[in-house]
């Protein structure tokens, strides 16, 4: 229903979908986007997004990025490649607990070392540097020196909000989108 709805008011609107280097580029001034620009994004990689949400980006040929945890859903998503949808890292193995900041995501307690091992884990794991989502959204400066020095060209918080030229490309706000909203719903968020 509402997800047809949706894809197809995409589609028919005439949105692009940017490139994650063409999102860095914008912030970083180099180039300019449509106005009509969006970057769909879905976290953790859970085997229902793969069985029911895949097919309907494949279908309706819009772009999305799929933030996958390496250690969940492993052989799910291992040398899993698709024509309409990216995988981007969620972490490795720190989509966990642990930390005392935020949430209590873990990857803010971790050492530079242990962190970068994991992105280097998740890189590995998916073939891919683009974007990086912090889990549970917690991160620190620490941790955005760890992901830029990874050479990813963006990471993005669960922080609500657009992404505008000039803006910390380590610290990427998002226009939430929860369950399923009413295609009016959709078109006032974005």
């Amino acid at each position: 229903g509402d997800n047809y709805k949706i894809d197809n008011y995409l589609e028919s609107e005439g949105y692009y979908y940017p490139s994650w280097k063409e999102v860095r580029q914008y912030i970083d001034g180099e180039i300019d986007l449509p106005e009509k620009s969006v970057v769909l994004t879905f976290d953790d990689g859970a085997e229902d997004f793969k069985e029911n949400g895949v097919p309907l980006i494949e279908k309706y040929d819009v772009r999305a990025t799929a933030f996958i945890i390496g250690t969940r859903n492993h052989d799910l998503w291992k040398n899993s490649t698709f024509e309409h949808i990216t995988l981007q890292s969620h972490s490795y193995d720190m989509h966990k607990g642990g930390g005392n900041i935020g949430h209590g995501g873990i990857f803010t307690a971790l050492s530079y070392e242990e962190a970068m091992a994991d992105l280097e884990e998740s890189k590995e794991f998916l073939g891919t540097s683009d974007a990086f989502c912090y889990p549970f959204g917690d991160y620190t400066e620490e941790c955005e020196k760890v992901v830029e020095d990874a050479e990813y060209y963006v990471a993005l918080t669960t922080e609500s909000g657009k992404v505008y030229p000039e803006d910390d490309p380590y610290a990427l706000k998002r226009v939430r989108v929860n369950k399923s909203p009413s295609i009016e719903a959709f078109k006032g968020m974005i």
